[in-house]
């Protein structure tokens, strides 16, 4: 049973399905259907999106982790768990290639950080996000430093994040 979900899990991620979990910050899960299949994507959430604009355009003019999590937690801005921001919290939005409008430049550099990828670099039109999956207990240091063990599909989901934005932040 266990092999047959761990199957299901890495057969949704390499079509670019919904894995599971809460939508991240800045989107709202919506119902959708694949091939007659029922699935997940996500759908912007306009008030997070905006926050998460600010977060990139604030941090790649020079503030800190730490100034985005004063500032959000000043302002009484809730995280998507009602927690206080944390600069982990902070970092591995800034990393993670769900938000970003993934484009060539994305693919290279996804392939760079050691990312095993789905879908072959013409797909990387400028559109969609990427989903980052792969076993836990071979992930080493923090999720989306490196890629070594994880695979990259880009997902059904629109990004938020301009690539050049997003490449800059990194």
């Amino acid at each position: 049973i266990q092999q047959r979900i761990k199957d299901n899990y890495y057969s949704r991620g390499e079509k670019g399905l919904y894995l599971g979990g809460y939508a991240p910050f800045g989107y709202t899960k919506i119902e959708t259907s694949v091939n007659g299949k029922k699935t997940y994507t996500f759908e912007e959430n306009k008030y997070e999106s905006e926050i998460l604009r600010q977060m990139y355009n604030d941090y790649l003019k020079g503030k800190s982790l730490g100034e985005l999590s004063r500032e959000l937690n000043d302002n009484k801005i809730p995280t998507r768990k009602n927690r206080p921001w944390s600069t982990t919290c902070i970092a591995r939005i800034l990393r993670n290639p769900v938000y970003v409008k993934a484009d060539a430049d994305v693919y290279n550099y996804l392939v760079s950080l050691g990312g095993h990828m789905n879908n072959s670099i013409e797909e990387y039109i400028g559109e969609n996000g990427c989903y980052v999956y792969g076993e836990v207990s071979k992930r080493k240091g923090n999720k989306f430093v490196s890629l070594e063990n994880d695979f990259v599909s880009l997902g059904l989901h629109k990004g938020i994040i301009d690539a050049d934005l997003w490449l800059s932040v990194q």
